[in-house]
């Protein structure tokens, strides 16, 4: 376990770096850990992975993008603003309206992403259980356990990733 979660936090900090890295290396750590034990119950037989309910994914991806946000605003102050212009002054208007939109439509892809392959994952397993109810279903449960990391993999990564990019300062 000490290993896991000592790759786990170099994994949050290569991606935040080395300044605000250790500070949000406990919240990446655990919104793995969470999404993973979330879909790994799925493969439980007969138990359903709460992953699943995109309601759970929907209030997971909310937190990050509040979480970021905040911090965003935080570290750089209502400066937060200008990383939505773009470099270059006259495209401003054009950018601060993809930025926006981009950044409104990251919760709902961080949580339809995760809501998709677990419940894709889920109906293979179920239609393949269902045609040959012996060996191949044990093959789909293999591929479940990998998807099952892949995912938390995943939505852990790009929450890294849009902390990383919130609370960076641009380099002249």
């Amino acid at each position: 376990m000490e290993f896991a979660i000592g790759s786990l936090e170099d994994f949050a900090v290569g991606i935040i770096g080395p300044h605000h890295g250790p500070k949000f290396a406990p919240l990446i750590i655990t919104i793995f850990m969470f999404i993973l034990f979330m879909n790994l119950l799925g493969n439980i037989p007969g138990m359903p992975a709460a992953s699943a309910n995109i309601s759970l994914n929907a209030g997971m991806a909310v937190f990050v993008f509040l979480t970021y946000n905040f911090y965003g605003f935080k570290e750089h102050g209502f400066g937060y603003i200008k990383h939505f212009m773009g470099p270059v002054i006259w495209l401003a208007p054009l950018m601060f309206a993809i930025e926006i939109v981009s950044h409104f439509v990251r919760p709902a892809s961080l949580s339809i992403r995760l809501f998709g392959n677990i419940n894709g994952d889920h109906i293979a397993v179920g239609i393949f259980s269902g045609m040959v109810p012996v060996l191949i279903p044990a093959i789909f449960m293999a591929l479940g356990l990998f998807v099952a990391f892949i995912q938390a993999l995943v939505f852990s990564m790009l929450s890294a990733v849009y902390i990383q990019l919130a609370t960076s300062h641009e380099e002249h």
